[in-house]
């Protein structure tokens, strides 16, 4: 390790990020260090590091509070999706369908950036219903492959999107209702 650097291990996304960030701002190498082709962390100069460890800990209740409130309009913004694209949509499975979607680092529709709210609740919504509302699952573990799957319990999804109110996006209606 180079003197008077300092290792920050991955895991913490504040603390290795800002740990990169200041000293690229202030001219000093970082390290990249790997173990059997895995990134494990970083090395940066130990200085910045006691900085950012400090800052840290000075701003965590100030950044956790930006999180819950970021987390409770996606939730309200997530609920006015719901209701307005699924009107007839039961209210337990709103609660389903809300608590699945906001779980974070899960790799859900809920969490990313790249939709808008419109799409996110969408997709939500289908896999709610192909999870909770037909045999997919089942299926799953009978060993039928995903897209299998998905094209056996489609018409089923279709036809409770359709119950739901969210007749205007169906893959596989005929005459306006799903068979």
């Amino acid at each position: 390790m180079p003197k008077g650097y300092q290792f920050v291990r991955r895991g913490n996304g504040y603390i290795t990020r800002n740990c990169r960030k200041q000293a690229h701002l202030e001219g000093h190498a970082v390290y990249v260090v790997t173990s059997a082709h895995t990134k494990t962390g970083i090395r940066v100069p130990t200085s910045i590091y006691l900085e950012v460890l400090e800052n840290y800990h000075k701003t965590k209740d100030a950044r956790a509070q930006d999180v819950r409130r970021k987390d409770m309009r996606l939730e309200t913004n997530l609920r006015n999706s719901i209701l307005s694209l699924f009107p007839q949509i039961p209210a337990e499975d709103i609660t389903e369908v809300i608590e699945q979607t906001m779980k974070k680092n899960s790799g859900r529709v809920g969490r990313t950036r790249k939709l808008d709210i419109a799409d996110k609740t969408r997709l939500a919504i289908r896999a709610h219903i192909r999870h909770r509302h037909t045999d997919y699952d089942k299926l799953l573990e009978q060993g039928v492959l995903r897209d299998e799957a998905r094209k056996r319990v489609g018409l089923k999804v279709d036809r409770i999107v359709w119950e739901w109110g969210g007749g205007q996006w169906r893959t596989h209606v005929q005459n306006g209702c799903p068979k």
